[in-house]
C-alpha cells in the first residue's frame, strides 16, 4: 500500500505509474482499498484548471478516432491530456474489450498523454461506476485537459453532463443520429455538435444532417452552439473545433458559470454515491431476508411483506 504523501506528491507530477496504481483502488471493491482512497481525496484541496470535455455519441461514430486526431493537434502546445475511455462490459460475463486506446495510435506513447480504459459495468449514462473519482484523480494532477469518452449508447448518457465542463457530441451522417438527438433531448445538453465523416464524396447527407442540427437549434433558442462538420481523415474541421473550444472556455460568462456548474456536478455525484451505498446495503439486507419470499401466494401477503421488511430495513444494522 502507498503512503498518502508518496501518493500525493506522484500525482501531482502526473507519474502513470502511481495513477495506473490509484485509479486501481478507485475501481476496486475491497473496503480496505475504498477506505484508503476516501481518506486521500478528503486530505486533497480543489485547486483544480483542468479543462474537462465529454465526448460521446453513438457506437461507430468516431469518438477515439476524433480524441486521436483533436490531442494531436494540440500536443505541439505542449498541454497535458488524462483521457478516461469507457468501454462496454458484456452482460453475461462483465468482461471489457478495453479497445478504444488502440484507435489513439498518434498520442498514446507520447509522454504528455495519459490514457485510461475503463469498464463500464453495465451503469446507464455511459460511463463507469468510478469515473467522477477518476476524474477528480485527473483534477488533482492538473492536466491541462481531461478528456472522457462515453460507452455511446444513446439515451441514457446523461451523467457525463454532470462530470464535465464541454460537452461534444458527435453524430454519424445517413444514420438518423442527428434526428435520434432531436428526438431524445440530447440536443439540449450537449455544448458543440460534430458531424463526423464529412470526408465522403457525396457531400449532400453531411450537408443534410448540418441544417437538421442547425435548424433543430435555432428552434430551440440554442443557435450560439456550435455544428461544425468534420473528419477524422484530412483534419477537416479540427481547427474550427479547436478555435470555438477557446472561445468558449474564456469567456466571462462561462467562467463564471463553470464555478456553479462545478457545484452542481459535486450535488448530483454525492447524491449518486449515497444512492449506491443505500442500494449495497439494501441489496445485502434482501439476501439476508430471502427466506420471506418463499412461499408469497397473494398480493396481499406480497404487500405485507413488503410493508414489514421496508421497516425493518430502516432499522437494519
Amino acid at each position: 500500500m502507498f503512503e498518502k504523501d508518496q501518493i500525493s506528491f506522484q500525482i501531482s507530477q502526473k507519474n502513470p505509474l502511481y495513477l495506473s496504481k490509484t485509479i486501481s483502488m478507485i475501481e476496486s471493491t475491497r473496503a480496505e482499498d475504498q477506505e484508503f482512497i476516501e481518506q486521500w481525496f478528503s486530505q486533497q484541496s480543489d485547486m483544480s484548471v483542468s479543462r474537462v470535455l465529454g465526448i460521446t455519441g453513438p457506437p461507430g461514430v468516431g469518438k477515439s478516432s476524433f480524441i486521436n486526431e483533436f490531442v494531436a493537434e494540440l500536443l505541439p502546445s505542449n498541454k497535458t491530456f488524462a483521457i478516461l475511455s469507457i468501454d462496454p462490459s458484456s452482460s453475461l460475463s462483465q468482461g471489457s474489450i478495453l479497445g478504444d486506446k488502440t484507435r489513439m495510435n498518434k498520442i498514446s506513447a507520447h509522454p504528455n498523454v495519459f490514457i485510461r480504459p475503463s469498464p463500464s459495468s453495465n451503469e446507464l449514462g455511459g460511463l463507469g461506476r468510478k469515473s467522477h473519482l477518476i476524474i477528480e484523480l485527473f483534477r488533482m494532477a492538473q492536466f491541462d485537459y481531461i478528456l472522457v469518452e462515453t460507452v455511446g449508447v444513446g439515451q441514457s448518457e446523461f451523467s457525463v453532463k454532470y462530470l464535465v465542463d464541454f460537452l461534444i457530441l458527435l453524430m454519424q451522417p445517413m444514420s438518423g443520429d442527428e434526428l435520434q438527438g432531436i428526438k431524445k433531448g440530447i440536443i439540449e445538453l450537449a455544448d458543440m455538435y460534430l458531424i463526423s465523416k464529412s470526408d465522403l464524396q457525396d457531400q449532400t447527407y453531411s450537408n443534410q444532417a448540418f441544417l437538421d442540427i442547425s435548424n433543430a437549434l435555432h428552434y430551440q433558442a440554442q443557435e450560439n452552439k456550435p455544428v461544425i462538420q468534420i473528419s477524422n481523415i484530412n483534419r477537416l474541421g479540427m481547427n474550427e473545433v479547436i478555435q470555438h473550444l477557446e472561445m468558449s472556455f474564456n469567456e466571462p460568462n462561462f467562467i463564471t458559470q463553470k464555478s456553479k456548474k462545478r457545484k452542481e456536478n459535486l450535488t448530483y455525484w454525492t447524491a449518486e454515491m449515497i444512492q449506491r451505498e443505500i442500494i449495497q446495503k439494501l441489496n445485502i439486507f434482501l439476501k439476508a431476508h430471502e427466506l420471506a419470499f418463499q412461499d408469497l401466494d397473494s398480493l396481499a401477503h406480497a404487500l405485507s411483506i413488503k410493508n414489514k421488511l421496508t421497516q425493518d430495513f430502516f432499522t437494519y444494522e
